[in-house]
C-alpha cells in the first residue's frame, strides 16, 4: 500500500494542524500515513521509501531529513529536479530568483550594502524613503520592517549586520491590495487579501480580518508562473497590488500554509494536496 511520509520540525508552522488534515485525507483515499519529525527521528533508522510513496515536506524545515528519504520514483512537489534541498525558510532566495527571471517585483537590493557608504545612492535607486528590510527567515510579517529616514536606516543597517542573518532591502508600495494566492499544480486552489491594521503596513493573519477574494485571471497566471519558477508545485505566493492595479510579487512560500483554507473557508486542501501526490507517485513509479 502506498504511504504517505509527511515531515514536520517539531510544531513549527502549525505542524499539529496540517498532519492531521493529511492523516485524515490519506484515510480517506486508502492510503497509508506517517508523520516524521525531523527534530526527534532517528536517523540511524529512518524508513525506506518505495517506488510509489509520497514525501511531502509539509513546513520550511526538514529538509536534511527530505534529502535522505527523496528517491526519483516516488510523488511530492519538488520540481526542481534536485537531489538535495536548501532550507525553504530563506524566501528571499526566491525573490532573487524571481527577479532574476524578470518577474515583476519591488526593486530590490538583495544584499544590506558592507557599509553606509553609499546609502544615499541605494535609496535614489530604490525609489527613496520609506524603504522596506525584510529578513531572510522570518515569517507571519516578523522580521519585516519599514525604515522612513536615512538616520534610522543608519542605525538599523548598522545593528543588522551584527546579527550573522541574511536581509534584503526593498522599494516600499503603498497597496491598494495584498493577496495570498495558493497555487496547487497549475491551478490557483484558494486565494485571500489579507487586512492592514491602520497603525502597520505587514498584513494580518487571515484569522485577522482577511477575506476571501477572486484576482482575475492574469494575477492568477503570474502566481502559477512564480510557483513554477520556484521549482515547487504547492506554494503561497504573496502579491501585492498598487494603487494602479499593477502587481508585484512579494515573496513564494513553499510549501503554503493551507489549515485555514480547510478549516475556515471549507475548501478540502487535504483531499486535493493527497490526490495531487498520489498522481504524481503513480507517473514516477511506472
Amino acid at each position: 500500500m502506498t504511504t504517505l511520509y509527511a515531515l514536520h520540525e517539531g510544531e513549527a508552522g502549525g505542524a499539529r494542524a496540517r498532519c492531521d488534515i493529511i492523516a485524515k485525507a490519506c484515510a480517506r483515499a486508502g492510503i497509508g500515513f506517517r508523520a516524521l519529525d525531523s527534530l526527534t527521528c532517528d536517523y540511524l533508522n529512518l524508513p525506506r521509501l518505495r517506488a510509489g510513496d509520497i514525501l511531502f515536506n509539509t513546513g520550511r524545515g526538514s529538509v536534511r531529513l527530505e534529502t535522505l528519504l527523496w528517491r526519483e520514483d516516488i510523488g511530492t512537489f519538488r520540481t526542481c529536479g534536485a537531489r538535495w534541498f536548501t532550507n525553504g525558510g530563506d524566501t528571499t532566495a526566491y525573490c532573487a530568483m524571481l527577479s532574476r527571471d524578470g518577474f515583476p517585483a519591488p526593486r530590490t537590493c538583495h544584499r544590506l550594502p558592507a557599509s553606509n557608504e553609499n546609502l544615499p545612492a541605494i535609496v535614489e535607486s530604490l525609489g527613496g524613503f520609506p524603504l522596506v528590510i525584510k529578513a531572510g527567515d522570518g515569517t507571519l510579517g516578523i522580521g519585516v520592517m519599514i525604515v522612513e529616514s536615512m538616520r534610522s536606516l543608519r542605525s538599523v543597517l548598522d545593528f543588522l549586520r551584527t546579527t550573522g542573518r541574511e536581509f534584503i532591502l526593498r522599494e516600499y508600495i503603498a497597496p491598494h491590495h495584498l493577496a495570498r494566492l495558493v497555487v496547487l499544480g497549475d491551478s490557483v486552489i484558494g486565494s485571500l487579501k489579507y487586512a492592514i491594521h491602520e497603525d502597520d503596513f505587514r498584513g494580518l493573519p487571515y484569522r485577522e480580518g482577511g477575506q476571501q477574494m477572486r484576482f482575475g485571471p492574469d494575477i492568477e497566471a503570474l502566481a502559477i508562473a512564480a510557483g513554477t519558477a520556484c521549482g515547487h508545485a504547492f506554494t503561497g505566493v504573496d502579491i501585492i497590488i498598487d494603487q494602479a492595479g499593477q502587481p508585484f510579487i512579494l515573496e513564494v512560500n513553499p510549501p503554503s500554509n493551507f489549515v485555514a483554507l480547510e478549516t475556515d473557508m471549507g475548501i478540502p486542501v487535504g483531499d486535493m494536496i493527497v490526490e495531487y501526490l498520489m498522481d504524481d507517485a503513480r507517473r514516477k513509479s511506472r
